[in-house]
């Protein structure tokens, strides 16, 4: 085979497909959208869900991790927090930081205003995170707020927070939570990693939990008339009726970048039931998915496509911006990416292809019928507080309530564009940063906590938000978590693969 292609090479290769963040447990099928029950293994019941109290959707946003949608950016905004949480104690806090933050702005001015206390933030610069968590958390003196993030594979981080933080679970969970209504919002599945041994003790950043799709050229596929694939042999002949390698035109445009496997695409692994990273036993043990028959099984598929020649030959060294640019030439019409990319494709490619259109193929079976589809941990990260704190617990809650905010509140709009007239102009789209909103107007208060994002894009309504929420609510029915849960979890016999807390 060309390009140094070779089953081996599959094999090392996919060993890290999906695998973008595995130290936290991930979605569960045992809470409810109203209060859930006590996890099987033990503990407290997860945060009882309610939906967004702020702006009502257009369309309306899941407990399993399905966004809210907009057609459109809000003209009249809510209010979601209506007394300021603070009470004028500065409060401190650790976070992440990717860009150098302003010190002191009017931005951060407003914001300690608007929660009733000054924010004193310690940024720390992702790739410095794990050594200087080590050294804030080895000295006495920590801060009010502490992020976790799930990038950083902590050490010892549960036994921190069970020794130095506090167990938030009287304050969270069931409905105990509604005291707090944005964090209510947060959907189940974002809470999973804030758990230790059954109890909370984080409240989370949310993320979606879909991870990639696989994305085709929409308007390519029906300008000839196809009908999408829904078993394995229609899959390989839909990538066949695509392909045409005299002209140069292949149906699949790979690229390898970190844990993404450039030819085992995760529509694969959901069309043969690939289990998400481990398999749980019956006594309890885990098996990794690369000793399953289903991966096996992948993998000969895999195969089988690229000795169909529907690949770009360069799909296995290829870089992701040549991998979009040839999507939106038309030279591939399938490509796999993060699930956000829809709408930076979109903005890429309509100016010089005004008809392109991108859709998601959903999952099916090899042999037809339903498939899977890898879920996401649902969190960036999540924040602790520190034991010392726990005179000032429901006014830190408060703090983070106030953080997660919703889209289409006067709360959301100030964390993220900052003051009207100083940081952004209002235009019928939605805000626009000024100057000094580039400059001031950064993520730092949305490290502590926030809600799920919604589905928004004024220029594409059709063409991205409500064929990305249907997508969405196929993947939710048939989505498959790692059962490293703690709502799944089980007591290990002896010598059993330890999974993570």
């Amino acid at each position: 085979m060309t390009s140094g292609f070779s089953r081996r090479s599959l094999f090392k290769g996919s060993l890290a497909v999906g695998v973008l963040a595995t130290a936290g447990p991930l979605l569960s099928a045992c809470g409810a959208a109203t209060t859930p029950a006590p996890p099987a293994g033990g503990g407290v019941g997860q945060p009882a869900y309610q939906p967004t109290r702020g702006r009502t959707p257009n369309l309306p946003g899941t407990a399993n991790g399905v966004q809210a949608a907009f057609f459109g950016y809000p003209n009249n905004l809510v209010t979601t927090v209506h007394t300021k949480p603070g009470t004028g104690r500065p409060i401190t806090a650790m976070a992440v930081t990717y860009a150098p933050p302003v010190a002191v702005s009017a931005y951060r001015n407003a914001v300690d205003d608007a929660i009733g206390a000054p924010v004193d933030f310690t940024f720390v610069t992702q790739p410095d995170y794990g050594t200087r968590f080590a050294t804030v958390t080895a000295g006495d003196a920590l801060p009010d707020l502490i992020q976790i993030p799930q990038f950083a594979n902590l050490p010892l981080v549960a036994d921190f927070l069970r020794a130095r933080c506090l167990d938030l679970s009287d304050h969270l969970s069931g409905n105990a939570v509604a005291k707090y209504p944005n964090l209510a919002a947060i959907p189940t599945a974002s809470w999973r990693n804030a758990r230790v041994g059954g109890r909370i003790y984080g409240v989370p950043v949310a993320r979606n939990v879909f991870n990639r799709a696989t994305f085709y050229r929409k308007d390519i596929v029906d300008g000839r008339g196809l009908a999408l694939p829904t078993s394995a042999d229609e899959f390989l002949a839909f990538c066949t009726e695509l392909t045409d390698q005299k002209a140069g035109h292949y149906a699949i445009g790979g690229f390898a970048s970190g844990a993404i496997n450039p030819l085992l695409l995760l529509l694969v692994t959901g069309m043969f039931g690939v289990p998400n990273q481990w398999r749980r036993n019956a006594d309890g043990s885990l098996t990794h998915y690369v000793e399953t028959p289903e991966f096996t099984a992948a993998v000969a598929y895999t195969r089988k496509l690229w000795q169909a020649g529907v690949f770009h030959p360069d799909t296995p060294s290829m870089q992701q911006s040549r991998a979009q640019d040839l999507l939106g030439n038309g030279t591939v019409a399938i490509h796999e990416n993060g699930n956000p990319a829809w709408t930076q494709l979109l903005s890429l490619y309509e100016p010089t292809t005004p008809n392109f259109r991108l859709g998601a193929l959903p999952p099916f079976g090899h042999n037809g019928g339903n498939g899977s589809w890898w879920l996401q941990n649902g969190s960036f990260s999540y924040t602790a507080i520190s034991a010392t704190s726990q005179s000032r617990v429901d006014e830190l809650l408060g703090v983070l309530d106030y953080c997660a905010a919703p889209f289409g509140s006067k709360e959301y709009d100030l964390l993220k564009f900052g003051v009207e007239g100083t940081h952004y102009t209002r235009r019928s789209t939605g805000p626009v940063l000024t100057a000094q909103g580039h400059k001031e107007v950064y993520t730092s208060y949305q490290y502590l906590a926030v809600g799920l994002e919604p589905l928004f894009d004024a220029a594409h309504r059709t063409r991205f938000t409500e064929p990305c929420y249907a997508w969405e609510k196929q993947i939710a029915n048939v989505g498959v978590p790692d059962p490293r849960s703690a709502c799944t979890r089980r007591r290990r016999p002896a010598g059993a693969i330890r999974s993570t807390p």
